[in-house]
């Protein structure tokens, strides 16, 4: 009887961890999907072509950098310039004026306080976010910089 109890509980237990496993796997997946929607439904930004913004706080985010690179190296070796996604934070707790810098869904930096206030009202005029090429630098000291005008115009 022990042994038949003990079989439920462990079977039981078993299939509780896979549904949690599919759970959060489907969780991840809408994720991904709402993100992908997102960022289609963007803008893009134009460019002038010399990736004069500059983003800042790049060292806090050296784990994105590193799977950036990794991604960068076996799949597009050589290349330096990646679509980036910036997304206004009026919510942030250090400053109601961020602006994320973000690679997929990695985190690379902030816009600059100086013209963060500046680059948020307009983002939230576009719906809150856009697109822009970001030109990156790996190394010792990891970097990012946009092609992109202020003020934001879109492409057509």
């Amino acid at each position: 009887m022990e042994i038949l109890l003990f079989g439920a509980l462990l079977a039981f237990f078993i299939w509780r961890s896979n549904r949690k496993k599919q759970k959060a796997t489907l969780e991840a997946y809408q994720h991904a999907l709402q993100y992908a929607n997102a960022m289609n439904a963007a803008p893009y930004l134009k460019g002038d072509g010399s990736f004069s913004q500059e983003v800042v706080g790049e060292s806090f985010y050296k784990d994105s950098f590193k799977t950036i690179r990794a991604y960068v190296e076996q799949n597009h070796p050589g290349e330096d310039e990646i679509v980036c996604f910036l997304v206004a934070d009026p919510s942030n707790k250090f400053d109601k004026n961020a602006v994320r810098v973000m690679a997929g869904d990695l985190q690379v930096g902030h816009i600059p306080r100086e013209i963060a206030d500046i680059v948020q009202g307009q983002l939230i005029d576009l719906g809150g976010s856009a697109k822009v090429t970001g030109r990156f630098h790996f190394g010792k000291h990891n970097s990012v910089r946009l092609d992109m005008k202020i003020p934001l115009e879109t492409q057509d």
